[in-house]
């Protein structure tokens, strides 16, 4: 009878249906963990709305005052409390391991602060008259401050579980199975989300109380569950370095802080391809640093709470399904086309090509039911692409980051994340609230402000998509698909080596038969923007000289260089792929094709579905989402041509069953020997020739 096949990650040892029962519990962890993450994120607003509506003018209830109880106290928090729970679990070992202990330590807390968020109206009420001898304060006023009181223990405790439950399977987990317990734990995360929008969120306003109280039983039984069945391995003995400073003295220890977080940031910043990923979160981070009132801009083009949880939750299903799909039928592919492509592919993709498409809002409002399709239909087309990537970033992180300090990299990134949620919350809320100011003194709703959030998230999209690129060529120079090596300093040979994934290099024969795909969806499109604008000027009844300009000569000059653009770049592209069949091209790096139709069908598939609703939807947009529509085509270009870059940068993957050799460390004599031999008689060719 065959031995049951074995799997290993460190001292741990699964058969087939243990590793099915880890995947389980961390189901059941990603699915209460979602529930216990959503609810002040998706209640609280809903709450302050009720609150604002009921005071308005109220200066307790300001946009500076939301921000911090949003977006402020949660950056600060992660900022200082995520480095050292991270850096201390790396060093911690006892009998539950080194990440469930804090796990198990934060859910008390985490469980009282959800019942003071379902009593704050209470409570506060009952201290403003409890302290009205000593302080003249208003209830609402106290109610404000017990929920930021909350919301800091909420958060601080957070934390813990956030900086090592996302730890814990680089630690348990085969590395050849991340994508798939990522699928399974996401799955728990955006399935739970989606029921909670879609049943539940219509009852926020009315019933919050009741559904923290469930949402806080439900976090108890079923986090407590999986720190009790899921068990970490034995990891090596702490070194004589690490045993002095948990044994030192107070005065040691703090004099000891000063020098380990010197030696933290030495090591964090060893290397500039972790700066540049740092970086890449940092920016990312402004970008979104006004997405903290996104509550606020759904409630201002007019879609209710009812509704809102509605599309929400279709959304969620969507992506569920997505990471379904992507874990039974995607998953070879996550490692077959690498989770750096496909991570640093999209993150190009979302900062150029997607980001204006929310500027739409500056100049117009869908009804609430063609907003709602035009939401749950790009969630359905981008199905299967959201879950490939969600499966595919902590795998690119667990590769990336050297594994004998990940926490302490991960921690690092997570407090250069949090610095634009410190230092640009309360600006950017100013800016809100003077922008509120200056909209009604030209007769125009406040709220209407809240639609330039986009426009404060445009100037940095540019900036993500540069440090994409750094990224991946360096990555690409410390190996790449051939076997990245971590630059890690502390180890005798100066490198961690991560583990190769079975990564297939682009064949050439495929990008040019992709190549004809780009040229009928660009053609497609550079054809129907302008019958539609002809359509507009000929039949509209004020075709004057002024929409001639505006149908015509804006969407008409994108169009123009978008077809300049795409010849340009399908030029190169189809060069390329000619040299990379020959044998001296053969370790050109060429874009894949696949992946790019992976992202590229979606996005037509969004610019037909805006180009349909200036058909259908009259009066809404008109020209202006016209040029949006044409300027977002060229933008597709030219994110194109980055990735062409990209990979031009970076040696493509072997193929599979040829050994290779790593282009940075120095050939075997043979090597030499024969490569001399094909040189020598290349010569002799070439002088028999000339002869």
């Amino acid at each position: 009878m065959a031995s049951p096949k074995l799997y290993k990650c460190g001292s741990l040892t699964y058969t087939t249906s243990k590793l099915m029962m880890v995947f389980f519990w961390l189901f059941v962890g990603g699915t209460v963990l979602s529930v216990c993450l959503a609810l002040p994120g998706s209640l609280l607003p809903v709450q302050l709305r009720v609150m604002s509506e009921a005071n308005p003018g109220a200066a307790a209830l300001s946009d500076r005052v939301k921000m911090i109880l949003l977006s402020t106290i949660g950056g600060v928090l992660n900022m200082t409390v995520c480095p050292y729970i991270s850096v201390v679990s790396d060093l911690r070992r006892g009998k539950w391991g080194r990440r469930i202990p804090y796990i198990i330590m934060s859910l008390p807390p985490l469980v009282l602060s959800l019942v003071l968020f379902a009593f704050n109206r209470q409570f506060g009420a009952a201290l403003a008259r409890l302290v009205q001898p000593w302080w003249q304060v208003t209830p609402l006023t106290m109610i404000v401050i017990v929920l930021g009181i909350t919301m800091f223990i909420f958060q601080f405790f957070n934390m813990w579980v956030n900086s090592v439950i996302w730890y814990l399977f680089n630690d348990i987990i085969p590395p050849e199975y991340f994508s798939r317990v990522m699928a399974v734990f996401r799955i728990g995360l955006s399935g739970s989300g989606a029921l909670f929008s879609y049943f539940f969120f219509k009852y926020a306003e009315k019933h919050s109380g009741i559904i923290y109280l469930v949402g806080a039983g439900l976090y108890a039984v079923g986090m407590g569950l999986m720190c009790f069945f899921v068990r970490e391995g034995e990891y090596p003995p702490l070194t004589e370095e690490q045993l002095r400073v948990k044994n030192a003295s107070l005065k040691e220890r703090i004099i000891g802080k000063f020098t380990g977080l010197k030696d933290f940031v030495r090591e964090s910043f060893c290397h500039r391809v972790y700066t540049y990923r740092y970086m890449m979160g940092v920016i990312a981070a402004i970008s979104g640093a006004a997405w903290a009132f996104g509550y606020f801009l759904n409630g201002e083009l007019g879609i209710n709470d009812e509704l809102l949880g509605k599309i929400n939750g279709v959304t969620g299903f969507a992506s569920t399904v997505g990471i379904m799909l992507a874990s039974v039928l995607t998953a070879e592919l996550a490692n077959r086309w690498h989770p750096a492509r496909i991570v640093l592919y999209n993150a190009v993709f979302a900062a150029i090509v997607a980001l204006p498409f929310n500027l739409r809002w500056l100049f117009g409002t869908y009804p609430p039911k063609v907003y709602a399709t035009f939401c749950i239909v790009a969630a359905i087309i981008n199905v299967v692409l959201s879950g490939l990537l969600i499966i595919s970033e902590q795998p690119f992180e667990m590769l990336f980051f050297p594994k004998s300090k990940y926490g302490a990299f991960c921690a690092m990134q997570a407090l250069l994340r949090s610095i634009p949620g410190i230092l640009l919350s309360i600006p950017v809320a100013w800016v809100f609230d003077m922008l509120a100011t200056a909209l009604s003194s030209h007769g125009v709703h406040p709220e209407f402000r809240f639609r330039f959030i986009s426009v404060w998230a445009l100037p940095w999209s540019g900036l993500v998509a540069v440090m994409a690129y750094k990224v991946y060529t360096h990555w690409g120079k410390l190996g790449g698909y051939n076997g990245f090596r971590r630059p890690a300093p502390w180890m005798p040979e100066g490198y961690e080596t991560a583990p190769n994934l079975p990564c297939r290099p682009v064949r050439p024969l495929e990008l040019l038969k992709s190549l004809y795909v780009f040229d009928a969806s660009f053609t497609l499109f550079i054809i129907l923007i302008p019958l539609y604008a002809f359509w507009q000027c000929r039949w509209r009844a004020d075709a004057e000289t002024t929409l001639f300009k505006h149908y015509l000569l804006w969407p008409g000059i994108f169009v123009v260089a978008t077809a300049i653009g795409w010849v340009l770049v399908r030029k190169s592209l189809h060069q390329r792929a000619r040299q990379a069949m020959s044998k001296s091209g053969s370790r050109i790096g060429l874009l894949h094709p696949w992946l790019m139709l992976f992202l590229f069908i979606p996005h037509l598939l969004d610019l037909a579905n805006i180009i349909y609703c200036n058909f259908f939807v009259r009066g809404v947009f008109g020209v202006a989402n016209l040029t949006m529509t044409a300027a977002s085509l060229f933008l597709l270009v030219i994110a194109i041509a980055i990735l062409a870059r990209m990979e031009r940068d970076v040696a493509p993957p072997p193929e599979p069953g040829k050994a290779t050799m790593n282009p940075d460390q120095p050939p075997a004599p043979a090597v030499i020997r024969n490569s001399q031999r094909r040189i020598s008689k290349s010569w002799s060719r070439r002088l028999r020739a000339l002869r």
